[in-house]
Parts: C-alpha cells; sequence; structure tokens
C-alpha cells in the first residue's frame, strides 16, 4: 500500500523526534487533504544510581564535613539526595544535610540521577569514607585563646597569696 503526501511527512517528522498534531496535503495552496499525527513523546530516562555508606567520624557528618560534601556536589549536574532511614535530604543544600543528624554508624544512602550520576556517587561516598572535613590533630591555642598559665603568666584563679 502506498502512503499519502501526509503519512509520509508524518512519519519524517516523527522519526526526526518531533511530533505534530496534523500535517497537510497542500496543492496550489489550497489544503486538498488533512492528516491527524499521533503525537509521540519522547522521554529520556535518567538512570538512578546509589551507595551505602556508613559514617565512620565519630564527630558524625557536623559542619565541616557536610559543607565538603555539598561544594563536592556542587560541582556535579545529577541531581542528588542524601537518605537516612528514608529521610531524603538534597546533597547541595548544607541545611538539609545537616538536618539529617548522621552520627557515627550512621548509614547513608547516597542517590544521584542525571548526565553524571555515577562519578558523583563514588566521588561523595568516597568524601564519607575518607572523614572529610574532620582534624587529625588538635587545632593549637593562639596566644590570645590560651590562659593565664598556658602562657606562663600566673593564674588568679587558684592563686593564693
Amino acid at each position: 500500500m502506498r502512503q499519502s503526501c501526509c503519512q509520509s511527512r508524518a512519519s519524517r517528522v516523527l522519526s526526526q523526534g518531533g511530533s505534530a498534531g496534523f500535517a497537510g496535503e497542500f496543492q496550489h495552496g489550497i489544503l486538498v487533504r488533512l492528516c491527524t499525527i499521533k503525537t509521540v513523546a519522547i522521554k529520556t530516562v535518567s538512570k538512578t544510581l546509589s551507595k551505602q555508606v556508613t559514617v565512620n567520624s565519630p564527630q558524625g557528618l557536623h559542619a565541616r564535613p557536610a559543607y565538603a560534601l555539598v561544594e563536592m556536589a556542587g560541582q556535579f549536574r545529577a541531581d542528588i539526595e542524601i537518605i537516612r532511614n528514608g529521610e531524603k535530604a538534597d546533597g547541595k543544600s548544607i541545611l538539609a544535610i545537616l538536618g539529617l543528624a548522621a552520627e557515627q554508624g550512621t548509614q547513608l544512602i547516597i542517590q544521584a540521577s542525571g548526565e553524571d550520576a555515577a562519578q558523583a556517587v563514588e566521588a561523595l561516598a568516597e568524601l564519607v569514607l575518607e572523614d572529610v572535613g574532620q582534624d587529625d590533630e588538635p587545632t593549637p591555642k593562639n596566644e590570645s585563646t590560651k590562659t593565664g598559665d598556658e602562657r606562663g603568666e600566673p593564674s588568679s584563679i587558684n592563686r593564693r597569696d
């Protein structure tokens, strides 16, 4: 069976990823045939990837590591969520991440969808496992925060005359 002009135009439009309501066949500027074209929905399915990690830091996921997580998440185009016990937090929002109150031993799921989801999940999981933002050594006190005894001065609190 031979395709009409409308059908071939419709096939061409749809094969190029477009959609249209109608196609017409014209002769000398006059519409002589009107064809209905089915609209085809083209949906890009983005794959969602996830990885489960455990917070190892004794301090949990507090402000410094949460900030580092948000900074890294912001480098990816993927939509990122951090999940704790079904509660989802936007991986690009420090307040949302802090709201999870993830203590040491907490199981988190890092989930991402989008074009660079795989890279985002791996990088963020590694960041959580590395205890990023944690200090290995205590912060040294500067002169203004030292007590009198630490500066070599007599302390007025325990002083006996």
